[in-house]
């Protein structure tokens, strides 16, 4: 790469960064502060508002419109100890959703989840450059309520429909640095959605990578495909926390279809956290993670692919102790420490995928077993299967939250139309480690209907 594309790499870097901070709204700012920080952009009016003026007809070689529309039934079945945790009687205050529970109150919120969804995404696509935005709006079915409280109206008109959930799933802008014979450096800037969207896992990742990712790409003459990434990513701004990951890959080795890969995040928080916590039990990991994926020749079944996957997860410094709720009294909270010891550290899956949707008509099923200690990845970041938790529990409070948990899922899928396509998935789970804060058990059941447009 020579100076003056450095230059306009570095450049291109800084201009994303101003706009992403720009962006960035969060809590903790005055209005006072918002409007400085606006202010800022007027050098860049100018440049923004040309681009504003070109017709979209000019730009509709690089810019694609897309949407998907979803209607979802679930039905979920959880269990604490034998107790059926979606008609439950509270024993100490919660909050849940907003709403708060005193001792003795019931929450009979039943096993069935209906749910309605649109995503819309916006895509630009240059020879170098490219750059995503993803809206979701996600709210629950049903009528609206009528608002009163359920001690003062609870004979009233009550539903469960929303509309005002809306979020910004993934926004990135993405710059190829340079490219040269097989070579490929890019970065790519700003939120890029869930973790596994850029670095694989089928047990991790799910938490949000607002961030920066560096991935370079090559080949190894007649041997495989490879790349190595890194990003990182901000965890909480009021504690300058951070995050880093990195992943490397070896892609259809000898041609064989085979797929290697290793990833090392680290979560580790060593100052103080946003309560003065310092080094905090909820970020002691240091997680690496051996995966392989195998697509079948299509020769072997029929002419249909058959991808078989596969992961070990294990970290490195676990904290081998946690809280649960000690207090005798309703209403109050008492920590009591609790060893679990370090070797509660591990986790895996394994999974295979028969067919892939592409056309109407087309079919696919797909299965997956999967195990999760309870100190084998932050108690968010578990992004399949999981617990179910609809009592918000934290595994730093209560002992119990997302991991410590074994299980399997399937999902079959069919495409009714070229556009259309139905699917159904059962997932179960059940706590590997009783002595932790008891038994849990979760099963859920799904239909989906997705639209493509």
């Amino acid at each position: 790469m020579n100076f003056s594309n450095g230059i306009r790499c570095l450049l291109a870097i800084l201009t994303l960064s101003t706009l992403y901070v720009y962006a960035d709204e969060t809590d903790g700012r005055t209005r006072f502060q918002v409007e400085i920080e606006e202010s800022d952009q007027k050098i860049l009016d100018d440049f923004i508002n040309r681009k504003r003026k070109i017709p979209l007809i000019d730009k509709a070689n690089d810019l694609k419109f897309s949407g998907e529309i979803h209607a979802e039934w679930n039905y979920y079945g959880e269990k604490i100890n034998g107790k059926n945790v979606r008609v439950f009687v509270f024993d100490e205050q919660e909050t849940i959703n907003n709403d708060v529970f005193q001792p003795g109150d019931t929450l009979a919120i039943g096993p069935n989840d209906f749910d309605i969804q649109c995503d819309l995404f916006v895509d630009w696509d240059t020879p170098r450059t490219w750059a995503r935005m993803h809206l979701r709006f996600d709210n629950a079915a049903g009528v609206d309520d009528n608002g009163k409280n359920k001690r003062i109206d609870p004979q009233g008109y009550h539903g469960s429909g929303t509309c005002n959930k809306i979020c910004l799933k993934e926004g990135y802008v993405g710059f190829e640095i340079f490219k040269r014979d097989q070579r490929r450096l890019t970065i790519e800037l700003g939120r890029r959605g869930n973790i596994y969207k850029a670095f694989y896992s089928e047990l991790e990742f799910g938490s949000r990578l607002d961030g920066i990712i560096l991935k370079y790409a090559s080949r190894f003459k007649d041997f495989a495909d490879w790349y190595v990434q890194c990003a990182g990513f901000v965890v909480d701004e009021r504690a300058t926390q951070c995050a880093w990951i990195a992943e490397a890959g070896l892609g259809n080795i000898m041609d064989t279809g085979l797929d290697l890969k290793y990833s090392f995040v680290d979560w580790t928080k060593r100052g103080r956290n946003r309560y003065f916590v310092k080094h905090p039990l909820g970020f002691r990991f240091k997680v690496s993670q051996v995966s392989f994926i195998y697509n079948t020749s299509p020769k072997i079944l029929c002419g249909e692919p058959l991808r078989v996957f596969g992961g070990f997860l294990y970290n490195h410094t676990p904290s081998g102790k946690t809280y649960v709720n000690a207090a005798r009294k309703p209403g109050e909270y008492k920590p009591k420490l609790v060893k679990i010891g370090r070797d509660q550290n591990k986790g895996g899956f394994f999974g295979m995928q028969y067919r892939e949707l592409h056309k109407e008509g087309d079919w696919t099923c797909r299965g997956l077993i999967a195990y999760c200690e309870a100190q084998c990845i932050p108690d968010n970041d578990v992004h399949t299967i999981g617990t179910g938790n609809f009592l918000n529990d934290s595994l730093t409070s209560d002992g119990r939250g997302n991991t410590n948990w074994q299980g399997y899922g399937l999902q079959i899928g069919y495409a009714l139309t070229n556009q259309w396509v139905f699917e159904m998935l059962y997932d179960h789970s059940w706590s590997i480690d009783n002595r932790i804060a008891g038994t849990h058990g979760f099963t859920r059941y799904c239909i989906e209907s997705t639209y493509c447009f």
